[in-house]
């Protein structure tokens, strides 16, 4: 069990490291940063980024073919090493978890099998920092087949 004070050092370290790194906002070398407003990252931090995209309408073809998960924003380089999958198919919900930053076969084989205005979002997202030992949540958005 973590300490208070180890709290605060992991806090206090996320919010150092985050006052280093660029966010999406203004960051032109990430093209999908033109695809995101500052009122959709007011928790600002770290976030999912999926087929090249944090969230919002996605093709079949921009998610086709993506086996990881990506973290961006201040915690960009960070791994992720547990989530959960909540994926919504014909009024239908399935949860699927995993402890790394990879996708299962039952994962792509489920979201293979989406159609246009099926949804699905990544949940309790945690990764390590850069440095490898420190946690941060990473906050997402819920992706709408288009």
């Amino acid at each position: 069990m973590k300490t208070f004070s180890s709290l605060l050092f992991t806090a206090l370290l996320a919010l150092l490291f985050c006052s280093f790194t660029g966010g999406p906002v203004g960051n032109n070398s990430n093209p999908a940063a033109e695809k995101i407003s500052v009122d959709d990252l007011s928790f600002g931090g770290a976030y999912l980024v999926f087929g090249k995209k944090y969230g919002g309408e996605i093709t079949k073809k921009q998610f086709a073919g993506q086996r990881q998960l990506g973290v961006d924003g201040c915690a960009a380089g960070s791994r992720i090493f547990t989530y959960q999958l909540q994926i919504t198919h014909a009024g239908k919900t399935a949860y699927y978890s995993a402890e790394s930053n990879m996708l299962s076969e039952d994962m792509v084989a489920k979201l293979k099998s989406l159609v246009q205005g099926d949804t699905f979002q990544f949940k309790k997202i945690q990764a390590y920092l850069p440095n490898g030992k420190d946690v941060v949540d990473v906050h997402s958005r819920e992706f709408v087949v288009v």
